[in-house]
């Protein structure tokens, strides 16, 4: 196995990391979530795939129940980043009317949250070593 340099990980991957994660198999998006304060939730949500309602240092994450599993685990991820990271900000909205093209802020933290949540669901330390001197395709994907 490579060996893994800490300092070089993303921030999600650090956080993986701490936890000793080193199967992609470990990755518990609803145990990380409850162990970094915030109860995991999946109900019928209207106009959305997921929400986050924080407060202090708790914090409740909705999923839409009716999503299907990969949308929920993404939907789930990119919660769970906006509240690891944006939890000291005075406030903010994750919702379509906010991520518009004159709201440059919003879509540098929607994108924020996209990218530390795919790499708590494909962290590159668990990813990169599998597919290395393998040939490009769908069947490798």
């Amino acid at each position: 196995m490579t060996r893994i340099d800490p300092d070089r990980l993303s921030p999600a991957e650090r956080l993986l990391w701490s936890y000793g994660i080193v199967e992609p198999a470990q990755i518990d998006l609803d145990a990380l979530a409850f162990d970094q304060g915030a109860l995991v939730r999946y109900r019928k949500l209207d106009g959305c795939e997921a929400r986050l309602l924080a407060h202090g240092f708790g914090a409740i994450i909705s999923i839409n129940i009716q999503s299907r599993g990969g949308r929920q685990r993404f939907s789930l991820a990119h919660e769970l980043a906006h509240w690891m990271c944006d939890r000291n900000r005075s406030s903010f909205m994750c919702a379509k009317d906010d991520i518009g093209p004159q709201n440059s802020e919003a879509k540098s933290i929607e994108a924020n949250a996209n990218a530390y949540a795919s790499q708590l669901i494909l962290p590159d330390y668990l990813v990169l070593p599998r597919i290395e001197r393998k040939p490009i395709s769908l069947g490798n994907v």
